[in-house]
């Protein structure tokens, strides 16, 4: 069971993070490690993996206890991964450990949480917790564009902006916006959100107006929008091709095609 849970692991992120990065860096000359968030993934992965074996084997069934445990433990590693993702950043030891985007560990472990609980789930989809995030989302958009950054801004911006944002995204996809061509569309990229990452960088590279109005422009809403279904209907149209291949699939997007 571990073992085929780890080589699924392996050849949905670490192959394509490795492979598909290799040939990027062969075509573009920029380096692979742009595909940080495959390599993150799998770090996150092995990270939570000790622990949630040892749950299984000896916290199964013990009700009180595991939530506490779960509680204490993942609070625990989230509190020691910020604060060596801070001490080390730009350190030699960072190409391995991946200190900036390990700051991501905890959304990481909500998702996991929100899965395990339906509770907690049930609250993140309530109406009353999207009010409070919407609340906290423009009040945090005030400080971003009326006040001057400071240190007590900064860390409520990268702790419980970012988690306000999530909550309200999900609301609205989850309970809001459920039917229509639109939300089927944004399923599908659900579903193949792993391929249309990999693939993506490609087309933003070839179509330069592309990376200008939906990286560096605030004012060019329209226009962002179009670049991104634009970027986001070739690496569709990419991924079908490089699907009818097994090897190139795995290769590159990490994924076994049914036999």
């Amino acid at each position: 069971m571990l073992p085929t849970y780890l080589w699924r692991k392996i050849y949905t992120l670490l192959v394509p993070f490795i492979v598909a990065g290799m040939v990027f860096y062969a075509i573009t000359g920029e380096n692979f490690t742009k595909y940080w968030f495959l390599r993150t993934l799998f770090i996150f992965i092995l990270m939570t993996l000790p622990y949630e074996v040892f749950r299984q084997r000896l916290l199964s069934g013990w009700g009180v206890l595991a939530v506490v445990s779960d509680i204490v433990y993942y609070l625990s590693v989230v509190y020691i991964v910020n604060v060596l993702s801070w001490k080390y950043r730009g350190d030699m030891v960072d190409a391995i450990i991946d200190s900036e985007h390990l700051l991501h560990y905890k959304f990481f472990i909500f998702g996991l949480l929100c899965k395990r609980y339906p509770t907690l789930q049930k609250y993140a989809s309530s109406n009353l917790c999207y009010t409070l995030s919407l609340v906290v989302l423009i009040f945090a958009m005030y400080l971003l564009h009326h006040t001057h950054p400071v240190v007590s801004h900064l860390s409520f911006m990268i702790t419980i902006a970012p988690f306000a944002g999530i909550l309200c995204a999900y609301y609205l996809f989850s309970m809001r916006f459920t039917e229509g061509s639109i939300v089927r569309g944004f399923r599908y990229i659900g579903r193949h959100s792993l391929e249309i990452y990999i693939l993506h960088f490609y087309f933003i590279f070839s179509v330069p107006l592309v990376g200008q109005f939906v990286i560096c422009s605030t004012t060019q809403l329209v226009y962002g929008i179009a670049g991104a279904l634009v970027v986001c209907t070739l690496a569709v149209v990419a991924m079908k091709v490089i699907r009818t291949s097994n090897l190139l699939s795995v290769l590159l997007l990490g994924r076994l095609n049914k036999s």
